[in-house]
């Protein structure tokens, strides 16, 4: 799932540049191409809150405050 959003993402800024190389395109294609690789970055911890059954225990831990700290580095 993370990999498919990354493709979806990425292909386009490749495509992007392939056009642009080739053609000469610019303006607001360049901005959206660029927002999609932005949005890639931002979608894993929904996609890995959504898919991932110890991402998401893991956060219900952290945000009731449960988490044993580690060994301190004394």
């Amino acid at each position: 799932m993370v990999c498919c959003g990354f493709i979806a993402c990425w292909s386009f800024v490749s495509l992007h540049f392939i056009v642009d190389v080739i053609i000469g395109v610019t303006g607001e294609l360049y901005h959206f191409s660029t927002a999609l690789s932005f949005v890639s970055c931002c979608i894993n911890p929904f996609i890995y809150a959504a898919k991932y059954r110890e991402f998401q225990t893991a956060v219900k831990l952290l945000v009731s405050n449960q988490v044993q700290p580690g060994p301190s580095a004394s």
